[in-house]
């Protein structure tokens, strides 16, 4: 499993779309990209925002380049707006940025790519 102080975790409720093959498209999409993601499944932890008990999850490398906040900013808004209903959590140490429905495509890439840059987590 990739572990990187910094990782970015992808978690995809099991309520949301059939979240295995949500994550599946968004891994393959982050790897065509050349972003390091690996896919994961478990349990929500206690405490977080998930509204179902399983969680699917992809584990992104830590560091990531300009492009390739870039790139991954891009994948998670296009993963969103192929339907409004979906629901993406995104988490990088104790910091969560949760992505849902039309105001994504409103705010674009650069809210998530600024997200990530702001917040390094607390690894």
């Amino acid at each position: 499993m990739i572990s990187a102080p910094n990782a970015v975790v992808v978690s995809v409720a099991a309520a949301e779309f059939p979240s295995e093959d949500l994550l599946r498209q968004l891994h393959g999409e982050l790897r065509r990209a050349g972003i390091p993601s690996e896919q994961v499944s478990g349990e929500a932890e206690p405490g977080t925002k998930s509204t179902a008990g399983a969680v699917a999850s992809l584990v992104v490398a830590g560091v990531l380049s300009a492009a390739g906040l870039r790139a991954m900013s891009q994948v998670l808004v296009a993963a969103i707006q192929r339907s409004q209903k979906r629901k993406i959590e995104i988490r990088r140490g104790d910091d969560v940025l949760i992505l849902e429905g039309p105001a994504v495509g409103k705010l674009g890439p650069a809210m998530i790519e600024d997200w990530l840059r702001r917040n390094p987590g607390s690894a």
